[in-house]
């Protein structure tokens, strides 16, 4: 059976360099990528990965998250030394049965993620 809950990533920079970089690993990854967007202002461009329209408990929606997963971790992998990224990216959770709208990941987050980690193993 299964409930409703739709999962998109939408990444935008204006590194086009990068961009195109990430665009092709999320081609790779997913079955389905939108084309480059031009942003209006400023030479930035965006793209997304849209939900896989499936049903949580279903084959397609476990294969869904496992390739998220596996595209989140490239993102992450492609930040400065600094810990910062010229690729801006979200994950969302939304359409849920039970009216959830969540950010579930996102160039913000693992950053903290990262450094909260670092922290606890330099004082743990």
């Amino acid at each position: 059976m299964g409930y409703n809950v739709e999962h998109a990533i939408v990444v935008s920079s204006w590194d086009k360099t990068l961009l195109r970089k990430a665009h092709k690993k999320a081609s790779a990854i997913f079955p389905h990528v939108s084309e480059l967007v031009a942003h209006v202002a400023n030479g930035g461009a965006s793209f997304l990965v849209p939900p896989d329209g499936s049903k949580e408990g279903w084959d397609e929606s476990a294969d869904g998250d496992q390739r998220r997963v596996q595209f989140v971790a490239w993102l992450d992998k492609q930040r400065y030394d600094d810990g910062s990224t010229s690729l801006r990216w979200i994950e969302v959770l939304y359409a849920d049965d039970e009216h959830r709208a969540e950010i579930v990941s996102g160039d913000h987050l693992s950053h903290s993620a990262t450094l909260d980690e670092t922290k606890e193993k330099k004082h743990g």
